[in-house]
């Protein structure tokens, strides 16, 4: 039996969680823009982000990641790192 293969995960679908969950515009979401300090986000939004990217996404996050994630490059690279489907 041949094993399925994930679809890529791209950019966009990683920034519709975010907005979604931040409440924030697109031209905000920005590799450099800081989580809690430009987007507003508090600790509690980045668990509840790291729930959905991982249902979402069909992937796994390290569990406690998301306590490391103070950009939105960190997400970024915390979803490379969680697959190699990743096409950003």
């Amino acid at each position: 039996m041949a094993k399925k293969t994930k679809p890529p995960i791209d950019q966009d679908a990683i920034d519709a969680i975010l907005i979604e969950e931040l409440s924030t515009q697109d031209e905000q979401l920005v590799p450099t823009a800081k989580l809690i300090e430009d987007l507003g986000a508090d600790p509690e939004d980045l668990t509840y982000i790291a729930v959905r990217l991982e249902d979402e996404l069909d992937i796994q996050i390290t569990p406690g990641a998301e306590d490391k994630f103070l950009t939105v490059q960190d997400i970024y690279n915390c979803i490379r790192r969680a697959t190699r489907t990743a096409t950003f």
